[in-house]
């Protein structure tokens, strides 16, 4: 029997291994004490066991042994994005915690108390960089079950962060006025965002070569570059085209002139990529963009687009969403009261037709 009653009237269970004592750990309940004792033997048994004072180490200390292991391994985006959420979000006391100690139920917590202060895409990414750090601790036998995996972020929105907002026709003409007073071709880089509704990233990254003119004008989108980070696929990871308006087409004219395939179509000042931070601090963007971000202008691009009758479907294309469920919950309050009526006239005309025939 490896549960036994000591003189203090707790249990203390332990595992042996080839008649060696591998670990041992104490209960106040004998039934607790006989679950880990089956629990640990069952696992010794199987393969899976690690040696539960391995879980004695704190969970700094393995988000550390984690971060080293993936630096250079994984993409610099990916490395920096979970070091930030660790960094940023795990508080010091819980990392001060053994990791063997924690429960689904702490990181519950931390979710919750997260909830107050950042949206909920936030908290999710923090719990998907706590099951990697977990998975990290169970293949190198510091765990044996990846505790995260069962931990659950709340539902709801988490706080309000700024809503994606259309620039009405108006703000748009006076921001692009005020940017062509600073820079000529910031300005038509605002202008072409607000008609193609690139991401910041897919317009800066894009080439001469990438314009095509025929059968019709349009512009092929497949990769995207943040600032400091390396060119990589758009978000969606597929290609796709969007057509040029006559006006579009005309920005893209006066940008490629004279240049090679190959060359950018809205370098920065010095040719290369340009940079979000750099292009709002030398517009003094928080004074002349009327409280809206860079990205509302590809917002007014897909509500215009919406506006003027392009269905929900061609506007997630040309957006490159994954799926047109997504344009329709982002977008479906600025699809016009009337397109059931025409809708209607339409299908009334077209029975009307074959009647006819």
């Amino acid at each position: 029997m490896s549960v036994k009653k000591g003189k203090s009237g707790r249990y203390h269970a332990r595992i042996y291994s080839h008649g060696q004592q591998v670990a041992m750990a104490t209960f106040d309940k004998e039934n607790e004490a006989l679950g880990w004792e089956s629990t640990q033997r069952s696992a010794l048994y199987l393969g899976g066991w690690s040696n539960p004072r391995n879980a004695d180490v704190p969970l700094g200390d393995v988000i550390a042994a984690f971060n080293n292991e993936r630096d250079g391994a994984v993409s610099k985006h990916t490395y920096d994005t979970d070091s930030a959420n660790l960094r940023n979000h795990v508080t010091g006391q819980m990392k001060k915690r053994p990791i063997g100690a924690l429960r689904p139920a702490n990181f519950n917590t931390l979710y919750a108390a997260m909830m107050k202060t950042h949206a909920r895409p936030t908290v999710l990414r923090l719990r998907d960089s706590l099951v990697s750090v977990c998975k990290f601790a169970v293949e190198n036998g510091i765990l044996t079950s990846n505790i995260a995996k069962d931990s659950k972020v709340p539902k709801g929105t988490g706080q309000d962060v700024p809503p994606d907002r259309p620039l009405s026709e108006a703000q748009l003409v006076g921001l692009i006025a005020a940017a062509h007073a600073i820079s000529p071709t910031y300005a038509q880089l605002i202008e072409f965002l607000s008609l193609t509704g690139l991401r910041w990233g897919e317009a800066v990254e894009a080439r001469v070569s990438d314009v095509r003119l025929s059968p019709r004008p349009e512009i092929r989108i497949s990769r995207s570059k943040s600032n400091g980070y390396q060119v990589k696929g758009t978000k969606s990871g597929r290609a796709r085209t969007v057509p040029l308006t006559r006006r579009a087409r005309e920005l893209v004219d006066a940008q490629a002139a004279g240049k090679a395939g190959e060359d950018l179509l809205f370098p920065g000042a010095r040719g290369g990529h340009l940079n979000s931070g750099y292009f709002t601090r030398k517009l003094d963007w928080s004074t002349i963009a009327y409280g809206h971000r860079i990205h509302d202008l590809r917002h007014t691009a897909a509500t215009n687009w919406i506006r003027k009758g392009v269905s929900i479907k061609t506007v997630s294309i040309w957006l490159g969403h994954s799926s047109s469920a997504i344009t329709h919950r982002v977008y479906s309050g600025y699809i016009p009261e009337d397109n059931d009526v025409v809708a209607l006239a339409r299908l009334e005309q077209f029975e009307a037709d074959t009647e006819r025939s």
